[in-house]
């Protein structure tokens, strides 16, 4: 009588095991399918009215830059020197003046007055001597 018990037991385990077994292929199919129909469409890869004004724009904007000629080049060029920064110091390392030597003219006097220091990049640094 004990053996007839423990079959059935086994019987009971296998049918859970084969409903399980079931139940996860079912799951896998279904995450297969939803995976498969979630892939972008033609529809998706246009490009919004947004996206193509900016692409035009960004074009236009290369074309401008290869088009400059040799003088639009140097009148950039030196538009960006003229607005360098300087910087003017007395004999003890304290700040006097900074700014613009072109367009401030008490500025203008005391570089004219200093010993040139260095520069960095745009900026250049002066120093009067006593």
């Amino acid at each position: 009588m004990n053996s007839s018990k423990v079959n059935t037991q086994n019987n009971s385990r296998r049918t859970i095991k084969n409903i399980s077994s079931l139940i996860a292929m079912a799951l896998a199919m279904v995450t297969l399918f939803q995976a498969s129909a979630d892939k972008p469409g033609k529809a998706d890869l246009r490009m919004s009215a947004l996206e193509s004004s900016t692409l035009l724009e960004i074009e236009a904007s290369f074309n401008e830059a290869e088009e400059m000629s040799l003088e639009e080049i140097v009148l950039e060029e030196l538009a960006l020197e003229s607005t360098e920064g300087v910087k003017v110091f007395d004999s003890n390392g304290e700040l006097l003046a900074s700014g613009n030597p072109t367009t401030d003219s008490s500025l203008r006097g005391l570089v004219n007055k200093a010993d040139y220091l260095a520069s960095f990049g745009s900026k250049k640094y002066y120093r009067l001597a006593e």
